[in-house]
């Protein structure tokens, strides 16, 4: 292990206001370390932060893990994750050695501040990592150009070295749009009762002949920070007739107008959809514009 008591965190919290709201203390964690690099663009050379500081990264195998840090500057990442997902993992490690080293050098930062960065930790390197590999002032103006869609996600996914999903998350937060991502599976509801789940013999044909029908359910749901969406049940489902359902029978993107019923979605809206599969499970990755 490194070992050295230069680390980004000291450096940054020698100079950081200890007044600010967490979500601003992590922010200008990342951007600190932007500026300690020179990063003049995409992709950020994460490597830069690594050699400079002097920071040990091993690939491992981590039970049900990503990612872990320690104090003195030691990281593991998951041997068997995909490149895009330890690369975002060695971003949220690095967010997390500030939090290591305010444990351990209890700097004078405001209680109710303290307080926050400790309760919301996982959060906040999540926020940092997205920061550090996606920085606003490079990110944003890719989208103003080339337009907020699915395909400039794409692009900027490639660009970042990042999932298509953290580079659609991260689109959310630029406010050029009002919009959110939503997974959809089908899937019946976790309330249904399933008589070949319980191997429920009936008269008239194979176990699954008495199930009731699976519907396209939102999976997962992803709004940008600043939350005008609103809450998505999980497990809501749509209908067979919008173009999220045709995406997913014919296993090819689609795009239209959807009328949707997602509680605080409930409306006509402009979708795009393209067919994702994880696990060998298919599943449909939806933007969907607000008005």
């Amino acid at each position: 292990m490194a070992g050295s008591l230069y680390d980004p965190a000291t450096s940054y919290l020698a100079s950081a206001a200890g007044n600010s709201s967490a979500e601003k203390f992590v922010t200008q964690y990342a951007d600190f370390l932007l500026g300690e690099i020179s990063c003049q663009g995409l992709p950020v050379k994460l490597e830069a932060i690594v050699k400079q500081y002097n920071i040990d990264v091993y690939k491992v195998s981590l039970t049900g893990q990503r990612g872990l840090s320690t104090p003195d500057l030691g990281i593991f990442l998951e041997q068997d994750d995909r490149d895009t997902v330890q690369r975002y993992s060695l971003a949220h490690e690095i967010m997390e050695f500030l939090f290591h080293r305010i444990d351990q050098s209890h700097p004078k930062l405001n209680l109710e501040l303290l307080a926050d960065l400790r309760k919301r930790k996982e959060a906040l390197c999540e926020l940092g990592a997205a920061n550090l590999l996606m920085p606003m002032k490079f990110f944003k103006v890719v989208v103003q150009r080339m337009g907020f869609n699915i395909e400039t996600g794409k692009h900027l996914a490639s660009a970042c070295q990042v999932s298509l999903t953290a580079a659609l998350r991260r689109m959310l937060d630029t406010r050029i749009r009002k919009a959110l991502l939503i997974y959809f599976t089908l899937s019946n509801s976790s309330g249904e009762f399933i008589p070949s789940a319980v191997k429920q013999s009936n008269m008239f044909g194979p176990l699954e002949f008495m199930d009731p029908p699976k519907k396209l359910r939102v999976s997962r749901t992803f709004v940008s920070s600043y939350g005008e969406a609103g809450f998505i049940p999980h497990e809501k489902s749509i209908e067979s007739h919008t173009s999220i359902f045709k995406c997913y029978e014919s296993g090819s993107p689609t795009s239209g107008f959807d009328e949707l019923n997602l509680v605080n979605v409930k409306g006509n809206f402009f979708v795009e959809s393209i067919p994702v599969s994880f696990a060998g499970k298919r599943h449909v990755l939806s933007l969907i514009f607000l008005k």
